[in-house]
């Protein structure tokens, strides 16, 4: 068996999360009530027992206090993950849940489409009033089409503005 063997860990001591030094990972697993296994997976990811039982931590959120993470994240609708991130980052939940309501104004991509006079706020707009599919639209503005594909949107454009509607075919 190797240093570096899994198993030639077992028996090397294990330091708690409080400092108490344990003979074993099974000494250490059934003092701290979990399974030897749980030992050796925080010790394999983490380096050290630090982060066992993060899980049944007390948390204070908005002035009230839960008994576990758990406990917060049915509570508030935010997934533990994300209480742990915030505890990790930021060493407190000040910050927790203040992007749920979304960022504010206008996300979408859209930019107003000028055909001469004309604007309209979308390609989508543009395509609804001319009676095209958007992807038309966009073909036509991009120069992908035919110098008569951008003449019909021409036309179709000044006789909307003209108001006169009029079926235009891609």
């Amino acid at each position: 068996m190797t240093a570096s063997s899994p198993h030639s860990r077992r028996a090397s001591p294990v330091t708690g999360p409080d400092g108490t030094v344990y003979s074993s990972h099974r000494a250490a697993a059934r003092a701290l009530g979990v399974h030897a296994k749980t030992i050796r997976w925080h010790l394999d990811r983490y380096g050290d027992l630090s982060m066992l039982g993060m899980l049944y931590v007390r948390c204070v959120w908005r002035g009230r206090e839960y008994p576990t993470m758990t406990a917060l994240s049915k509570a508030s609708g935010i997934g533990v993950p994300t209480i742990i991130y915030h505890l990790a980052t930021h060493g407190n939940l000040d910050r927790l849940g203040l992007g749920q309501k979304g960022r504010k104004g206008n996300l979408s991509k859209s930019r107003p489409v000028r055909i001469g006079s004309t604007e309209w706020p979308s390609r989508a707009a543009l395509a609804g009033d001319i009676g095209v599919h958007p992807a038309t639209v966009s073909r036509w503005l991009n120069g992908a089409a035919s110098r008569d594909a951008a003449d019909r949107l021409m036309v179709a454009a000044m006789e909307k503005s003209a108001g006169i509607n009029r079926e235009v075919s891609p």
